[in-house]
């Protein structure tokens, strides 16, 4: 049995199925992500595995728990950060950690060097006492990544971690992610990392999440032609400058002053 598995679970709200009958299995050290556009059910299914919804039908097991039978097990052995932010902005960082610590019940005399070993991890050393509303937004998404494994979990859980940054703060999220799996996972275990893909995919006129319809495994280090997106960067630079100079000249006739 994987660390995550569901059996025809199944989420309804009304007339609308948001999750059909998903079967998954997730082996422990596996990076898995559910790809889909917006309404096809990701969230729900993360929701349920949480056991913040319960599902319509079906079951899964959570860390070996069931989510119907064992919730609260269940939460004891996740992580989770949510999609939107949840910490609390009027509490600085440390006191964020330091709440969810006491929530999570661990032990009073260890969570002190856990927020410094939390606060080192997302290279956010010196602002932990400065109030969350001070953060930016990416310094926020860093500090719930944190907040979400203080308490050492079996399943972390991101939902859209990045969504509403900016490139660079989002390429800066995704390599403190990658150096969470550094620090939590035992490499000499694993010759590479296992990546797992599905694809939850909206059906014409419905919400029904056919999952996995496309399911794929790739390596961590894929080789990558160099030339090929050089060119392809080219091709996209001259068509670029064509457009600039077409609208340039399009607004000199119409008088008007354009920045380029």
């Amino acid at each position: 049995m994987g660390v995550i598995t569901t059996k025809g679970l199944t989420k309804k709200f009304g007339e609308l199925t948001a999750v059909d009958n998903l079967d998954l299995d997730i082996k422990e050290g596996e990076i898995f992500g559910l790809l889909g556009p917006n309404g096809a059910g990701k969230t729900t299914i993360i929701s349920m595995l949480a056991t913040l919804l319960d599902p319509t039908s079906g079951t899964a097991t959570v860390a070996n728990q069931d989510i119907l039978k064992k919730p609260s097990k269940v939460r004891e052995h996740i992580g989770i950060v949510f999609q939107d932010p949840s910490s609390d902005d009027i509490l600085t960082g440390r006191e964020n950690l330091y709440l969810h610590g006491l929530m999570y019940g661990v032990p009073r005399s260890i969570i002190p060097q856990r927020i410094d070993d939390a606060f080192d991890l997302i290279q956010l050393t010196g602002r932990e006492d400065d109030l969350v509303k001070t953060y930016s937004g990416g310094m926020r998404r860093r500090l719930e990544l944190a907040r979400g494994l203080l308490h050492h979990p079996e399943v972390l859980f991101l939902d859209e971690p990045t969504l509403g940054l900016d490139p660079q703060t989002r390429k800066r999220i995704w390599e403190h992610i990658e150096k969470i799996v550094d620090t939590y996972t035992e490499r000499k275990e694993l010759d590479k990392y296992s990546y797992r893909a599905s694809l939850a995919e909206i059906k014409e006129n419905d919400y029904n999440l056919n999952i996995p319809r496309y399911v794929d495994t790739f390596e961590e280090e894929e080789p990558i032609d160099i030339e090929a997106v050089a060119e392809e960067l080219k091709a996209l630079e001259t068509e670029i400058k064509q457009t600039d100079t077409t609208i340039a000249e399009f607004c000199k006739e119409l008088n008007i002053k354009t920045p380029f």
